[in-house]
């Protein structure tokens, strides 16, 4: 007699989101799943489709983000057996306020306050012979 696995019996709880560190920080946190398949060898921390952190701890920072947007984070339990199982996913908008960067121009240091807001585009530089 044959059995099938099914491995949404077995799935990671969503992760914990937290704004500590400023505007364009996310601060994410997980659990073990309550019940598990085997022992787990690492853990994936994935944003919006990508996969941002492989590893064993159960927590990450996530900076640079751009403010007032919308971020999707689910994590998945890679097992020693390699059974990758996600979690639902969590939500967060990062925060209003923060620093502000520019590529083209260096960083731009300047703390925005809720009723501003600043527009950074970029402009190839003019050479002249």
């Amino acid at each position: 007699m044959c059995s099938t696995l099914n491995l949404s019996d077995y799935p990671p709880k969503k992760p914990i989101l937290s704004t500590s560190g400023g505007a364009n920080e996310i601060n994410v946190s997980w659990i073990d799943p309550p019940k598990q398949l085997g022992p787990i060898d690492h853990y994936e921390l994935v944003m919006n489709g990508e996969v941002i952190y492989s590893g064993k701890e159960q927590g990450f920072r996530v900076s640079n983000l751009e403010p007032l947007t919308n971020y999707t984070f689910n994590v998945r339990v890679v097992t020693a057996d390699k059974y990758v199982i996600e979690s639902e996913p969590a939500k967060k908008k990062a925060g209003s306020k923060g620093k502000v960067r520019s590529s083209t121009t260096g960083a731009i240091n300047k703390r925005l306050d809720q009723s501003r807001s600043l527009a950074v585009t970029p402009r190839p530089l003019t050479t002249f012979n």
